[in-house]
């Protein structure tokens, strides 16, 4: 029988982990500024564009 709840707060702390990583991780951040977005503002453009999957460079500067 599958444990629900245990799953649950399995995926729940992999995603947190993942929102850390691309928020705070001064590796990320500096790789989003070299990349030319500015003041750790990254996490911002991967929610956004993430759900767009693999687009074109200008897609993701309109979006």
């Amino acid at each position: 029988m599958m444990d629900w709840i245990a799953l649950t707060q399995r995926a729940c702390r992999a995603g947190h982990d993942l929102v850390g990583w691309i928020m705070w991780d001064p590796d990320a951040i500096a790789r989003y500024e070299a990349l030319g977005v500015p003041n750790g503002a990254g996490w911002i453009v991967t929610w956004r564009l993430a759900p767009l999957g693999d687009i074109a460079p200008a897609a993701a500067a309109a979006a």
